[in-house]
């Protein structure tokens, strides 16, 4: 691989360390899950020199003379106040429904159980699990907070990723750009992914978001030096971060082979050193086998736990676990609510759309990002027609064009958008440079001002979302006027229930949950099922086959189930148990469920906000 500069090698020692852990985690954990001394913490000791170098190649915070770097120089300062705050509200405890549902929930359940394993009813446990390895180690450690503090970590790792690819391939291309004007940009675009709304609240939940973005620009900028290093070894460094990629999420997988086919015609297309020894066809083998051991291990794991290695995808053809057709469909019709109908129409007119109707799309707010990049990394790609050493600014841009069109015709939601931003930035990058030129100052005057506002109005309203808009409130909860528990109490309507039960249900007892898909907090044995599977009550009656309510008081006995968590508040939200809950049990299992549950209506016990909890002696004689 080409000589590394500080800041790229910091960031490439991240992301190798940050896969070959989560596997090590994966590894350690399929046989034993349980407390151990983080391994992630460890991560910087494998690399004290290069952080330290980069840290130091790093733009400085003030540049002088002050008074003409004055903007660069208060976005600097802005920019590093507002991580500041985005990091300590990672400090306060996880209550987001993903989370709850499955990227800590399937965690905590792996602890319980012993060991890294199947976990029926819960697909979601089932996708790739990289990032999900680090968050182990946090929740072995009983600290969920640091899951988010590594997720944030990643999303300021990816800025630095971004800004050393177009230092690395945009910045040669213009190398007239004047000292002021380049300073300007790099603070620009070093801050614009962590400056997108959605991109820096985000980061302080316990999401793959950022890691998948990060991922995808590393695999790409890997295989693009690789290409012009020409040694086997650097190939194969490519192929483990394209595994890193396959082990984020299922859709990367795609993206994952599209990075690789970039380095092949890399590779065909003469961009190898002159006289490099190292054939086309041994580079390809270099990265692949790297490449599909690290990310194939996802696919191999549930091919082994359910005899189909996309579970749930592709239920058709292989089959496997609990899932069914309804649970595909009923998972369709979810992505259908989502955004614009999928056409070629719609697609053209998704990004205005994306950015003013963002409540269609999930409600995730990207500001104006999506609309400003598109018209500068378009403008980016016209300056740099005809000029062959941009070829790897072309195909950043390509792999942005895929991605968002990957995006459109899949699960439309803005979140996922964040990870073609940085996709585009180079493009963007490349048209900053080519107006800061002595004759065209008053245009860079005006796009670099208006990306500077885009960065601005990002920070400031992902501080304010995150201080002002949450509730509950998070300086109340920082500065120690709220207490954890009261937190997770206010934040999840679930919790006090959860906590009674904590402390009744014995060890060899279960409680069956109904209506309710969050296990995070339950240190009892449970009965449950994800948002998108069968509703574990459901599947629990086909299992055993109730015709009565006699049959399933049999069942539930013999299962040694104790209690049954009904939660209204959060069936009643939305209408949910109506549009999406009822609807999946057939009539007669509904009755069944109503009449046990008003036959035992006397061993009911409602918890605020609206959660009741039935209990019997599961000893008892019928």
């Amino acid at each position: 691989m080409a000589s590394l500069q500080p800041l790229e090698q910091t960031v490439f020692n991240f992301s190798v360390g940050f896969v070959m852990l989560g596997l090590a985690t994966l590894a350690t954990g399929t046989v034993f899950c349980g407390p151990w001394v983080s391994a992630w913490v460890l991560l910087p000791g494998f690399w004290p020199k290069p952080i330290l170098a980069a840290v130091r190649s790093l733009p400085r915070v003030l540049r002088r003379p002050l008074g003409a770097y004055r903007a660069r120089n208060a976005l600097s300062v802005f920019g590093i106040v507002a991580i500041l705050m985005g990091a300590c509200y990672a400090l306060v405890p996880p209550s987001q429904s993903d989370a709850v549902r499955y990227h800590l929930g399937a965690l905590q359940e792996y602890l319980k159980n012993g060991r890294i394993g199947y976990l029926p009813l819960n697909s979601a446990s089932n996708f790739p699990f990289l990032v999900e390895m680090h968050f182990l180690v946090a929740m072995s450690c009983a600290a969920p907070e640091a899951a988010q503090l590594m997720h944030f970590t990643v999303m300021i790792i990816s800025c630095l990723a971004v800004l050393a690819f177009c230092r690395r391939f945009a910045e040669p291309l213009f190398p007239a750009a004047d000292g002021c004007s380049l300073s300007t940009v790099r603070a620009v675009v070093g801050l614009a992914y962590a400056a997108v709304p959605v991109s820096f609240v985000v980061a302080s939940w316990p999401f793959i978001d950022h890691a998948v973005t990060l991922f995808l620009l590393v695999a790409l900028y890997a295989v693009l030096l690789a290409s012009r290093g020409g040694t086997v070894s650097a190939f194969a460094v490519a192929g483990l971060l394209a595994g890193g990629l396959m082990g984020t999420k299922y859709t990367a997988g795609p993206l994952a082979v599209l990075v690789g086919v970039i380095g092949l015609t890399e590779i065909v297309g003469g961009r190898m050193p002159p006289g490099s020894s190292r054939s086309p066809g041994k580079c390809a083998v270099a990265w692949t086998i790297p490449a599909f051991l690290t990310g194939g291990v996802w696919y191999l794991k549930n091919f082994q736990l359910t005899g189909n290695p996309f579970y749930p995808l592709a239920h058709g053809v292989f089959g496997g676990g609990e899932w069914s057709s309804g649970n595909t469909q009923f998972y369709a019709a979810k992505m259908a609510e989502k955004g614009l109908p999928k056409s070629l129409l719609n697609l053209c007119l998704s990004p205005m759309d994306a950015t003013f109707q963002f409540y269609r799309y999930e409600n995730n707010y990207l500001g104006p990002w999506l609309l400003v990049l598109l018209i500068a990394g378009v403008a980016g790609i016209a300056v740099l027609r005809g000029r062959p050493e941009s070829r790897p600014v072309v195909w950043s841009t390509v792999l942005a064009l895929v991605y968002y069109v990957l995006w459109f015709f899949t699960y439309q939601s803005n979140r996922m958008l964040m990870t073609w931003i940085p996709l585009v930035l180079p493009a963007v990058f490349c048209f900053l440079l080519y107006l800061a030129s002595d004759t065209r100052l008053s245009a860079f005057r005006v796009a670099a001002g208006a990306l500077t506002m885009s960065v601005a109005y990002g920070l400031s309203w992902g501080v304010q979302q995150e201080y002002t808009r949450v509730a509950p409130p998070t300086l109340e909860y920082l500065l120690g006027g709220n207490s954890r528990e009261r937190y997770m109490s206010e934040s999840l309507n679930y919790w006090q229930a959860y906590q009674k039960l904590n402390e009744t249900v014995q060890p060899d007892e279960k409680v069956l949950l109904v209506g309710e898909h969050r296990i995070y907090g339950a240190n009892f044995r449970a009965i449950w099922s994800d948002w998108f599977d069968t509703p574990a009550a459901a599947y629990f009656l086909r299992q055993h086959n109730c015709k009565s309510v006699e049959d399933l008081e049999a069942a539930l006995r013999k299962e040694k189930v104790a209690c049954i968590l009904v939660n209204d508040a959060e069936l009643s939200a939305g209408g949910q148990k109506d549009r999406y809950f009822k609807p999946r049990f057939s009539s007669a299992e509904w009755e069944i469920l109503e009449s046990f549950l008003k036959r035992h209506e006397t061993n009911r016990h409602t918890i605020p906000p609206g959660v009741s909890i039935y209990r019997w002696d599961v000893t008892a004689s019928k």
